[in-house]
């Protein structure tokens, strides 16, 4: 097997700059035949994000923009359909696995101490990693922690911040 992952474990963040910033990762889903997972839990997350103060910043931010006349709410709105047809269009399928208890050990000794909200994302991996050995796991996400760590600690995973067809 190369190097290049076949598998893509997608992160909350990775999702949220998708509908804020979105070329780059709309790109990527649009151009790239890998295969592409979101864990439940990432939709949890998404879902919880609604009622905190973080989503309360996003709101304000597209707020302004819209009151700035730098978007029309037809353009934001088009924006967001034609994000939920390349989700649709891509290979995206949403995950529900359970860790099991070395690969949660495994992530808390790699990137809790710098932040455990990387735990479950990490543990889901290792566990995909061990299931799936005919596909090369990569985790594709901004989040530094995980950039930083995963490389330190020689895994059968790698962490992203794009998949390697996107440009």
């Amino acid at each position: 097997m190369d190097d290049n992952c076949t598998t893509y474990l997608i992160d909350t963040n990775i999702i949220l700059s998708t509908v804020i910033k979105g070329k780059l990762p709309r790109r990527c889903l649009e151009t790239c035949a890998s295969r592409y997972l979101v864990p439940k839990y990432v939709v949890d997350e998404l879902i919880e994000l609604l009622s905190t103060e973080e989503f309360q910043e996003i709101v304000s931010r597209i707020k302004k923009k819209l009151d700035l006349g730098k978007i029309s709410l037809e353009e934001l709105l088009s924006k967001e359909i034609e994000l939920i047809a390349i989700l649709l269009r891509a290979r995206v399928q949403f995950i529900d696995v359970k860790p099991d208890k070395d690969s949660l050990i495994r992530a808390e000794e790699i990137v809790g101490y710098r932040d455990p909200d990387d735990i479950p994302i990490l543990a889901i991996a290792l566990q995909l990693a061990k299931t799936h050995k005919d596909e090369k796991i990569c985790i594709w996400t901004n989040d530094d922690d995980i950039l930083d760590e995963l490389p330190k600690h020689r895994q059968h995973i790698k962490a992203v911040t794009k998949p390697h067809c996107c440009k």
